[in-house]
């Protein structure tokens, strides 16, 4: 999972927790038994709010010259048990990080090379800290740059772990894939859009472009109360509309999620 800029261009997508309780006495072999042995990793939000069992720091990377700035703050994540997913985890978002840079800083130097920059460009990278509990992590990855014109530009991505299954979770791993997840979430994402017309001043012009959920780019947290459905500026919308989210509560759309809350 490498964080690279042309992952904005589609829209990116990306932990869940796992919860097992424990039981007093060994369940007894049946069907029923070996299928709830085979379910996925579940949430339960019981006794898990406020614990945070990975720790995050943050890396700060500044530069500046006559051609550009850059200002990133990166995480830095400790506590997984497995070393090599860890590590692979911070090398992930620290090469994803120095692709964005270079990219950006590169086209200012060519830019400047040429006699065409009228301003430095600008590069930044941040993050916030959707959950942190003994059972999943999810980060939000904010990348902002200026090249000139009227305004910069920005997008996000959103990656989820597994804390105790220590992996990246996609949209396959957390619905059932035997049933119309996309209808129910597509169909939960349309009423989100229309309450939030109904309190903007643009009514029916709100999100006017959304014409459902692409499932190949579609963005998405695990939070504690809800799933984070997100997504890019221009997207559903105009630039004025900023990167709408909408956090959908796990009892509108649990027929199809492999979560209990």
């Amino acid at each position: 999972m490498t964080l690279l800029k042309s992952k904005k261009l589609s829209c990116l997508c990306i932990g869940l927790l796992v919860v097992i309780n424990s039981v007093g006495c060994a369940k007894e072999v049946t069907e029923e038994a070996i299928r709830e042995e085979m379910t996925p990793p579940v949430i339960e939000s019981e006794d898990t709010h406020g614990v945070k069992n990975i720790k995050v720091e943050t890396e700060v990377i500044k530069e500046e010259t006559d051609a550009y700035s850059v200002e990133v703050e990166l995480p830095v994540l400790d506590g997984f048990n497995d070393l090599e997913f860890q590590n692979k985890i911070n090398e992930d978002l620290k090469q994803g990080a120095t692709d964005y840079i270079e990219s950006i800083t590169g086209m200012a130097l060519e830019v400047k090379e040429e006699g065409y920059l009228t301003s430095p460009y600008y590069v930044g990278i941040s993050y916030n800290i959707l959950a942190n509990t003994e059972n999943y992590l999810t980060i939000e990855m904010l990348y902002n740059e200026y090249t000139g014109g009227a305004h910069g530009m920005y997008y996000s991505d959103y990656i989820n772990y597994d804390v105790k299954g220590e992996r990246v979770l996609a949209l396959a791993d957390i619905v059932d894939l035997n049933k119309p997840y996309m209808e129910v979430l597509n169909e939960a994402v349309l009423e989100a859009i229309e309450q939030a017309r109904l309190e903007s001043e643009y009514g029916d012009g709100l999100h006017s472009w959304y014409e459902g959920i692409e499932e190949e780019s579609l963005a998405f947290s695990i939070e504690e109360t809800g799933l984070g459905i997100h997504f890019q500026p221009y997207e559903i919308g105009p630039y004025a509309e900023g990167a709408p989210s909408f956090l959908i509560p796990y009892e509108k759309i649990s027929e199809v999620l492999l979560l209990k809350q």
